[in-house]
């Protein structure tokens, strides 16, 4: 989907001066390096803050989110493009949860396909959003592994039946994996 630039909304990012987002997942830096000393060598050079923005590169993380390197204090810092739009748009990320792409394509960082929510909805958009598997299971797999658990079976053997970990069934008989089936 092409970006429409004419429409596009531009916000500070909460907390970091000189550096904005924009709805439509881009960041842009008002910070430029200028002379303190007209014909000065490089070592004479500072950051100032200026009038005209630069587009900021973004690149993919190893997991395959944009990451933006943004500079605060002093201190560089590489943040997740999804998480500075809804930093700027809809506000400090809730106790508890996390950046989501609802549509679960993580290049999209359009404030339209993102939120806040919790791992359970997160993980349950990556199953139900994608046309092939993201899980070594199945909904299906995670009932009949429960009802197995029920009947006495050992979780070892249950394990070695459907190609998991022994620990992943044990956290399933717990609930603390695969909550939402």
């Amino acid at each position: 989907m092409p970006l429409d630039l004419e429409t596009e909304e531009w916000r500070d990012i909460p907390d970091v001066l000189g550096y904005q987002v924009s709805d439509l997942g881009r960041v842009r830096s008002f910070w430029r390096r200028t002379s303190t000393i007209a014909g000065s060598t490089f070592d004479k050079w500072k950051w100032a803050i200026t009038d005209e923005p630069k587009i900021l590169p973004l690149p993919l993380d190893v997991c395959g989110y944009r990451t933006v390197r943004l500079s605060k204090d002093g201190r560089q810092r590489l943040l997740k493009v999804h998480c500075l739009v809804l930093l700027a748009f809809v506000g400090k990320r809730p106790t508890g949860l996390q950046g989501r792409h609802l549509n679960d394509d993580k290049e999209n960082n359009r404030l339209s396909n993102l939120g806040w929510g919790t791992t359970s909805q997160n993980m349950q958009e990556r199953h139900t959003n994608r046309d092939t598997p993201v899980f070594a299971l199945t909904p299906q797999n995670v009932t009949e592994i429960r009802t197995r658990l029920m009947h006495g079976e050992r979780q070892r053997s249950v394990a070695q039946q459907f190609n998991v970990h022994p620990s992943l069934v044990s956290r399933i008989k717990n609930g603390k994996r695969w909550a939402f089936v």
